[in-house]
């Protein structure tokens, strides 16, 4: 379903956009305006309540950090180039942002609360609206770095907007069914979590099961996560080109009840 027929700016605020490279410099185009870090919207309470690792909500109109509104302390930061202040995904709540990321910027997070470890449940969840398909593939999220080509996590959308999950530097485990259509809006749930006695992973969209296979596991430990770009001790690529939103990641996993609690309070109140 496109909760949008096109994405703009609710609030008819001005972007702010973010130029990154070695030190930051920020252009603000709207104006200064405190960032609003919490909303108390329904989903946002469900999100929180199923107490995430990390939670980006995207709220800030100026600065380079990316906000944990966790509490867990996993800020990011906003690296390359990056447009805040987006029409956000939750129709309902009026402090609702996004981030566009268009093909060269992404979020880069220390990871100060570590991942689960190999082969253990985890959800990765995220509110996404591609505005192209990449050239060859493109990272959600990932946490391949320093070296970890072997074990580290890739959740990312095909050239023909599927979305996948597989390992860096060795290749992709499984594929989801749906194509995303340029500039709609999607609910994207990734879980690895033992079902009849197997480690799976499972793609959903829209609450909807979209692939499932076995898993032998991947590695979320590693000392540096990153969204939107596939960081490979310091070698760049997979950039994605999509407003993105409302990403969380859950260590001990989300329950199919959670899962549709989340879906139901991101379409509505």
């Amino acid at each position: 379903m496109q909760k949008h027929e096109e994405r703009k700016d609710k609030h008819g605020a001005r972007d702010a956009l973010l130029v990154a490279g070695g030190l930051y410099l920020f252009s603000l185009l709207m104006g200064n305006r405190t960032p609003v870090l919490a909303s108390g919207d329904a989903y946002s309470r469900a999100v929180l309540a199923s107490r995430p690792d990390f939670y980006y909500r995207h709220l800030e109109n100026a600065g380079v950090v990316a906000h944990d509104s966790s509490g867990n302390g996993n800020h990011g930061a906003y690296t390359g180039v990056v447009t805040l202040n987006q029409a956000g995904f939750i129709n309902y709540d009026p402090a609702s942002r996004s981030i566009l990321l268009a093909g060269a910027g992404y979020v880069s997070v220390p990871q100060v609360v570590a991942g689960p470890a190999l082969g253990n449940n985890w959800t990765y969840e995220c509110s996404v609206s591609l505005a192209a398909y990449p050239a060859g593939s493109a990272r959600l999220f990932s946490t391949n770095f320093g070296g970890n080509a072997d074990i580290g996590l890739a959740i990312g959308i095909d050239a023909t907007g599927h979305v996948f999950v597989g390992t860096e530097g060795v290749g992709v485990d499984l594929t989801g069914a749906t194509a995303l259509a340029i500039g709609t809006d999607y609910y994207i749930n990734v879980t690895q979590a033992i079902i009849a006695g197997s480690l799976t992973t499972s793609i959903y969209v829209n609450n909807v099961l979209d692939a499932r296979s076995a898993s032998a596991g991947y590695a979320t430990y590693v000392n540096h996560w990153c969204i939107g770009v596939l960081d490979f001790n310091g070698t760049l690529a997979g950039f994605l080109d999509a407003h993105c939103s409302e990403e969380a990641f859950y260590k001990n996993g989300l329950s199919d009840a959670d899962r549709a609690t989340h879906y139901a309070t991101w379409l509505a109140p």
